[in-house]
């Protein structure tokens, strides 16, 4: 999955490509990992997100444009889950 961060990585789509229902697939997933996947791709975008601010120049929005694309407005979670202030 980290290789494939700017793609939509849904619960729909994983399972589609593991050969598995969602509802297996999620539960499997989160039996290895402790993780749903969905929180696991949340945390592998902001994990990417925070390399990307703490090694470039790049601004939180084109960061967010990059790395972040799913629903919901990442350019303002960003800081918080990975504890930088808006600047």
């Amino acid at each position: 999955m980290a290789g494939r961060l700017g793609d939509e990585l849904t619960l729909s789509r994983l399972a589609a490509e593991a050969g598995m229902s969602e509802r297996s697939f999620g539960r499997r997933y989160q039996a290895s990992t402790g993780l749903t996947p969905t929180r696991a791709v949340e945390r592998l975008r902001v994990e990417a997100a925070h390399q990307l601010l703490s090694e470039t120049r790049l601004p939180l929005k084109r960061i967010a444009a990059l790395r972040l694309r799913q629903r919901g407005n990442h350019a303002a979670q960003l800081p918080a889950r990975a504890g930088h202030r808006a600047q």
